[in-house]
């Protein structure tokens, strides 16, 4: 699954106040931690392409992460790492294709 938390990409839609730099937390269903990431790789790029995912700059600040489907249910929360407010876009995309 990849999973991308956006907010300085937004900016090429016209949308204004977001999340400068956005934090993905993902939570299991007792509410532990499992997996965040606040970080752009530009080696996700081809796998953003990959699942039809809009382009993100190279030294973008969204964050994203890719991790393996495991059963059960989970919610994923997305933040400014400095715990700041503004708009963004949770993006999950499964990568079985």
């Amino acid at each position: 699954m990849l999973f991308r938390g956006i907010g300085p990409g937004l900016a090429t839609y016209g949308i204004e106040g977001f999340l400068t730099d956005p934090e993905i937390i993902l939570h299991d269903s007792a509410g532990q931690v499992i997996a965040r990431n606040d970080k752009w790789s530009a080696n996700l790029g081809s796998i953003s392409e990959t699942v039809g995912a809009f382009g993100l700059e190279a030294d973008s600040r969204d964050a994203a992460m890719v991790l393996p489907q495991w059963p059960g249910q989970y919610t994923i929360h997305l933040q400014r790492a400095d715990g700041g407010t503004g708009q963004g876009l949770i993006e999950i995309y499964d990568l079985d294709l």
